[in-house]
């Protein structure tokens, strides 16, 4: 986005021919995660010691609903009571925020955006700033993730306050201020440049040191001088000031450690619960998948169920008339193939699914029920190929198969029937006259053991 300025202030900051501050490539939010306090979220359960960690995930952060939301925003000193509102907007607003996008590279994490501001008073405080941080004041809906972990979903931007202390941190800030040298160097960094110069004796190299550091309420730090222009370091002063330092890298490395165990223990949780939800959600997908399998299966067995040419119809029946003919017949087969086992009414008005349900329920009874039998059992072998037969791997068996099975069965029965009935006929024949009259004893003894013989022969 292009701006009309006459003074580039620094490698970020220009000046406007009104007089405005234009801050460049300013980073307003950050994706990762940030500590809150219980009452800062009170619509998640924070953990026991009364935080809430909350995710800012990439997709949130950088989704283009909340990048746009940046745009037009104010900007103002501090984060006002509420949201800004138009009733507000005018005593609240020092500037504006503009052209938000994506960092780039080392910045890819970071929400950037230009911040025109407007007020003298806040371009003052920005200019003589050594690093002014910023805060974005925004809008969220909460997600509970597991106790004291939460994420943050359909972020927008409401305004971007100039802070003290930024929750984002120093990454945060708006960056080419007055003051022309910055130190970069850490709290050990320091130390060991004044452990460096007690060793050594250096009391320039000292005093340059100590020069430089301020200390927490931002004076600079002097220490006594005599008039000789040297500055007097006895070493019990020298041991106290090492001694004090030491104690607070100490105290300061143990609150490191501390927060670092405690963002360990959450991390490792949230990877727990954020595993725990995958495995739900798969065995959700698994079970519907096995669900919709299953309906399929059954609309294509509704429709070998159907009577000729009522195919298409069955599929989209919302009763079980048309099953009828289908329920008779396995009905009548059952009763071929387990003689005397309980048969099911038949309901018209029954769903589809529920009557052809009833109807493989019933051929799955009648198979397990004439596998008692051996000679069924027998037969049953044979269909199967020579393979165990079981209730257990019946109740497992698809409908489909069950019903190829229980035809099959059926008609081998029936034929083994007809047979038998056939050479009983055959047998109360032999024991008659050519003329039908009754035999004698002679006779009937010769025509049983004929019988006798000749059925032997057969089973043979």
């Amino acid at each position: 986005m292009e701006f009309y300025t006459v003074e580039k202030l620094g490698r970020n900051q220009e000046e406007t021919p009104e007089g405005f501050l234009l801050c460049r490539n300013v980073p307003i939010a950050r994706t990762g995660t940030q500590l809150y306090a219980a009452r800062e979220v009170p619509e998640l359960e924070p953990s026991d010691d009364g935080t809430v960690v909350m995710e800012r995930p990439e997709d949130e952060v950088f989704r283009p609903d909340t990048i746009c939301s940046v745009n037009g925003k104010p900007v103002t000193v501090d984060h006002p009571n509420d949201l800004v509102r138009p009733h507000s907007w005018k005593d609240l607003t020092v500037g504006t925020a503009l052209n938000a996008r994506r960092g780039e590279n080392g910045e890819s994490d970071l929400l950037l955006a230009d911040l025109l501001i407007t007020d003298h008073e806040a371009i003052d405080q920005v200019r003589k700033t050594r690093s002014q941080e910023v805060s974005a004041g925004y809008n969220y809906d909460g997600v509970q993730v597991s106790k004291g972990r939460g994420r943050q979903t359909n972020i927008w931007i409401n305004h971007i306050a100039l802070v003290d202390s930024a929750r984002c941190g120093i990454r945060c800030s708006i960056k080419d201020s007055e003051h022309k040298e910055e130190t970069t160097m850490n709290i050990k960094d320091i130390a060991k440049k004044l452990k460096d110069a007690w060793a050594s004796k250096d009391c320039k190299a000292f005093d340059e040191t100590v020069a430089s550091l301020k200390d927490e309420a931002g004076t600079e730090v002097h220490l006594h001088t005599e008039g000789s222009g040297r500055t007097a370091y006895d070493d019990d002063t020298l041991k106290q000031i090492f001694s004090d330092n030491d104690a607070k890298h100490a105290a300061m490395d143990a609150r490191m450690k501390d927060a670092e165990s405690k963002f360990t223990a959450m991390d490792a949780k949230t990877k727990d619960a954020e595993e725990e939800t995958k495995k739900k959600e798969e065995d959700a997908k698994a079970k519907d998948a096995e669900k919709e399998k299953e309906e399929n299966e059954i609309k294509d067995a509704l429709a070998d169920e159907a009577p000729a040419g009522e195919e298409e119809k069955a599929k989209v029946a919302k009763d079980s008339s048309y099953l009828v003919e289908s329920f008779q017949a396995t009905k009548s087969k059952a009763e071929i193939i387990a003689p005397g086992i309980h048969l099911p009414a038949f309901d018209k008005a029954a769903a589809p699914k529920d009557t052809f349900l009833s109807i493989c329920g019933l051929r799955r009874k009648a198979l397990q029920s004439g596998a008692r039998d051996s000679d069924t059992l027998a037969m049953l072998l044979k269909l199967s190929g020579g393979k165990a037969f079981d209730s257990a791997s019946m109740d497992k068996m698809p409908c489909g198969r069950v019903r190829v099975m229980f035809d099959s069965l059926a008609e081998m029965k029936r034929l083994a029937n007809n047979a038998k009935a056939t050479e009983q006929k055959t047998d109360k024949s032999a024991l008659l006259n050519t003329d039908g009259g009754p035999m004698n004893a002679e006779n009937f003894s010769k025509l049983r053991d004929k019988a006798r013989k000749d059925r032997g022969q057969r089973i043979n």
